[in-house]
């Protein structure tokens, strides 16, 4: 009975909206998330550097991709990324790593600063500035194979804890990534 009970309420919380606080409804500090999305393998050939990919949604989370890594500077690109992104990108989530792009018009800046905190502390964890997103997403977590939108993400206590239960179901050898183990 406590596992149904218990079962019931994960599948409760796996779309959810937190508010901060006493219950009280604030917009500007509200986290809305849908459930995780469980994809459906596009493949993962490489292709020649620089060719053109189009993946069927965006951001991808399988599919062809370029033979190296996206590797900027650091795992926190804060520059608005290119076109070609996800061509680098999925080949690291191929390996394992968790990407959490965002749109900066729609995130508070301290949420910002606290994924790129948990981007830095974290092995195979990137965070990118990227404005290709679905419309209403925020911010989206991904891993090969998984992608969770959240629509608001003003609370940045909240957004972290929802990205780093992610982080720990997919990353490495937690996920379903193809290869796990490299980079």
């Amino acid at each position: 009975m406590l596992r149904h009970v218990i079962a019931a309420a994960v599948v409760a919380l796996s779309a959810c909206t937190v508010e901060p606080g006493s219950g009280e409804r604030s917009d500007a500090a509200a986290v809305t998330c849908d459930a995780i999305q469980e994809l459906p393998s596009l493949g993962r050939s490489h292709v020649p550097e620089g060719a053109p990919i189009e993946p069927p949604s965006r951001p991808a989370t399988s599919g062809s991709h370029y033979p190296t890594w996206l590797d900027p500077a650091g795992p926190v690109i804060d520059h608005p990324v290119d076109r070609g992104l996800e061509g680098y990108a999925v080949h690291n989530l191929e390996h394992g790593y968790v990407l959490m792009y965002y749109r900066p018009a729609r995130v508070p800046p301290g949420t910002i600063d606290a994924l790129a905190a948990l981007a830095r502390s974290e092995e195979k964890v990137m965070l990118a500035h990227y404005e290709r997103l679905p419309p209403d997403a925020a911010v989206v977590l991904a891993a090969w194979q998984r992608l969770r939108i959240c629509s608001e993400a003003g609370d940045a206590d909240v957004m972290s804890g929802i990205a780093r239960d992610f982080i720990e179901r997919f990353r490495g050898d937690a996920g379903v990534a193809p290869e796990p183990s490299g980079g």
